[in-house]
Order: structure tokens, then C-alpha cells, then sequence
């Protein structure tokens, strides 16, 4: 739900508890989101910054359950799967792509 000042409350939205949960677990539930959405949650939880080469690759679909014990393990998955090519400037910035 949104709130926003002077504006009306909005109806409620179902939520679906497992994902709500999910960082309990230190899991991230990712579902046909964009790849720059997993980029952002991923760099809440390791020291640098990911950076996504163009457009294209910010907007590639992404879904999956992921563990966030090792974002960088994550990030080694997902950049398989998704044939994208990987540049590591110094040892906090990493480059996406193709």
C-alpha cells in the first residue's frame, strides 16, 4: 500500500506471506521482474555496486528464490543463466554485459 500525504488511503493488497517473510530466511523471492530489481536487492547486501551495461539487460525478466548469504554466488547464477559476460573493476564493482 501507498500512502502519500493529504491523499486517501488505498485499499489494502493481498501480500504473500512467504515473500514478506523471506528475508527472514535470508532468501529473495524474485518473480518475472526485471533484472535491474534483483541488481538493486542484491547490493543491499554486498559492499559495491553492480552495474547493468544497457537498457536491454535492465530489463531482462528474472524469477527465482535466491539465497542472500552470498549475493556474489547469486549474481554468478543469474549472469549464467542469462549468457551475460562479467567485468570486476577493483573488488567492488562489477560490470554486466553482453
Amino acid at each position: 500500500m501507498t500512502v502519500r500525504p493529504g491523499g486517501a488511503l488505498q485499499q489494502p493488497e493481498p501480500v504473500e506471506l512467504d515473500q514478506a517473510a523471506a528475508w527472514r530466511q535470508h532468501r529473495l523471492f524474485i518473480n518475472d521482474r526485471p533484472l535491474s530489481e534483483l541488481v538493486a536487492e542484491l547490493e543491499r547486501y554486498r559492499v559495491g555496486r553492480i552495474f547493468l551495461a544497457d537498457e536491454k539487460l535492465k530489463n531482462l525478466r528474472v524469477t527465482g528464490v535466491f539465497s542472500v548469504d552470498n549475493p556474489d554466488d547469486v549474481l554468478n547464477s543469474v549472469r549464467k543463466v542469462l549468457a551475460l559476460e562479467e567485468t570486476r573493476l577493483g573488488p567492488w564493482w562489477v560490470l554486466l554485459h553482453r
